[in-house]
């Protein structure tokens, strides 16, 4: 679809008039992809969102039958990473975003908001503090969940399982995405690493193994 396509359908999805005028501003529309592709979603027990940047390992050892009995399911302990989180496809998951007292200000101005996540508090919340303690200019997607988390209205799984930054030493092996040889990963998130990669070495189909060190992939 394109950029107008989708905001043509988010206005009519939410009833109100929507504003994207580039491609980063989808980011602050993620939590609302349940309502806006609905007719897609008929059928499926859960939906979820990723971004282009990221190596998936094995991810069914992490959504396990026991984490799918959770509403939402993050990838992070602190926040609702933009990179991945997956919902139950039910009505409450598919609005819960409408929570929010500002959804109307995030969807009818151009402006990012970095409402998928917290309001670029990111490093409050990896220090520890919680989100109902921060002066953020909206309430945003982690607001919402911690919320209904909170109230009682939905189970929420936010756990480690991701790996970003520059830290090198990964390995991909036959599916499985394995940190510094011990530690397992459900994805590497390349936020700053497809800015820094050197590719030497083209290749037509993906190898069953390699490794990622801080500047390239072998």
């Amino acid at each position: 679809m394109t950029i107008k396509e989708i905001e043509i359908l988010a206005t009519k999805k939410f009833g109100i008039p929507t504003k994207i005028e580039y491609p980063y501003k989808l980011c602050d529309y993620k939590p609302a992809y349940g309502l806006l592709f609905e007719e897609i979603l008929t059928g499926y027990d859960f939906w979820a969102q990723t971004d282009i940047d990221v190596i998936f390992g094995e991810i069914r050892a992490f959504l396990d039958s026991k984490t799918l009995l959770n509403d939402y399911i993050g990838v992070r302990h602190d926040y609702t990473a933009g990179c991945f989180f997956a919902c139950r496809n039910n009505d409450r998951m598919k609005t819960i975003f409408m929570q929010s007292k500002d959804f109307i200000k995030v969807f009818s101005t151009s402006k990012h908001y970095c409402f998928d996540e917290c309001n670029f508090e990111h490093q409050a919340l990896r220090d520890g503090m919680s989100i109902f303690d921060l002066n953020c200019e909206i309430e945003s997607y982690t607001y919402i969940i911690r919320s209904a988390e909170r109230n009682g209205l939905i189970k929420a799984h936010f756990d480690f399982m991701i790996i970003e930054g520059l830290t090198g030493k990964i390995k991909f092996d036959r599916g499985k995405l394995i940190f510094r040889n011990t530690w397992e990963a459900m994805l590497y998130h390349l936020y700053y690493f497809k800015d820094m990669a050197l590719i030497k070495h083209k290749s037509s189909t993906v190898p069953d193994s390699y490794r990622i060190s801080k500047t390239r992939i072998y």
